[in-house]
């Protein structure tokens, strides 16, 4: 999904915060589909046909919005072995909240997940 279409959430920097799997639904009864790490072929971004994308996740950071009168000032060159694909779809409490609009960007991360012999790993 791109970061235009992804839904934004609003993190308390004093918390730790764990991304288990890709939110469907939100509210009481809200749905998430749990990640599975598999091979590049069996990955979700592979059955959408985003190739390039495979083993990536990707996170945006952005600050807290604020009116403008309060404004504070080709990874290691080698196909993807691993991806991530939708496992089980499981119900949990996803509460939506009425947010501010996005502020400035900050930060972008991406994970790629992998082999260890990549890296020489032991």
């Amino acid at each position: 999904m791109s970061l235009e279409r992804a839904r934004h959430w609003i993190l308390d920097p004093r918390r730790k915060f764990v991304v288990g799997g890709y939110v469907t639904t939100t509210v009481c009864q809200g749905k998430m589909r749990k990640f599975e790490v598999v091979d590049a072929v069996d990955s979700e971004a592979a059955r959408q046909e985003f190739t390039e994308q495979i083993g990536l996740i990707t996170a945006a950071f952005y600050l807290t919005y604020r009116p403008p009168m309060m404004a504070t000032g080709s990874f290691l060159g080698a196909a993807p072995e691993f991806g991530i694909r939708l496992g089980p779809e499981v119900t949990q409490a996803l509460p939506v909240r009425r947010a501010p609009p996005i502020g400035n960007f900050v930060a972008v991360v991406h994970i790629r997940y992998v082999n260890a012999d990549t890296f020489g790993g032991r």
